[in-house]
């Protein structure tokens, strides 16, 4: 199963794609798309062997809730794959960071520090096999294209970029300026995670 936010894209495919064949070469059965789904569709407790979630976690209201729902639909001693932006560790940096996303995008919810998003996947009925990282240049006249070069949405985020280069204060999105381009960094986490065979959202 994938959990996915509405606006799929090539790399998300690539993903799905991927994770189709490791299902199968496994002998799993079919994998399922979810897409859009923090709750609104049901699926037998159990049912999937796999289950993949791509940069959906910053958009959930509840996440807690949305990892209960994975646990639920995932069979004993299945595997859990998310991805998603991870927070500084600084709760202070972290709020200003999802100040920001918000101010780009309304549908963003908050992005989690890397402690607090094993503690929710754990929490859901999930045991830890591996946390992993990425360190990704985003080009910000490129980046959240549905925002206008001028908007003043974009101007803001601009100025706390400008600030943090100048030394004034922590955006969280650590800018830096490569060859007269304003860039800054986004950290993907990613989480790898088994199915408890017993807890309380087994379905044994």
């Amino acid at each position: 199963m994938l959990y996915e936010p509405t606006g799929w894209h090539e790399p998300a495919r690539r993903l799905a794609a991927r994770t189709r064949q490791l299902h199968a070469a496994k002998g799993g059965r079919q994998t399922v798309d979810a897409r859009g789904v923090n709750g609104n569709r049901r699926f037998l407790s159990g049912a999937r062997g796999i289950v993949v979630t791509r940069y959906s976690v910053h958009h959930f209201r509840e996440p807690a809730l949305a990892l209960r729902e994975m646990a639920r639909v995932c069979r004993a001693d299945g595997q859990l794959v998310l991805v998603d932006m991870v927070a500084d560790d600084d709760p202070r940096v972290a709020n200003r960071h999802n100040e920001l996303e918000r101010t780009a995008d309304r549908t963003h919810t908050a992005i989690l520090s890397p402690q607090r998003l094993i503690a929710e996947v754990v929490d859901a009925g999930f045991a830890l096999e591996r946390y992993l990282s990425r360190e990704v240049d985003m080009v910000f006249d490129a980046w959240q294209p549905q925002l206008a070069p001028e908007s003043a949405e974009r101007q803001v985020i601009r100025g706390a970029l400008e600030d943090e280069l100048a030394g004034r204060g922590e955006s969280g999105m650590r800018p830096i300026v490569r060859d007269g381009v304003l860039l800054f960094r986004h950290t993907w986490g990613i989480v790898i995670a088994r199915r408890a065979r017993r807890g309380r959202w087994s379905s044994a």
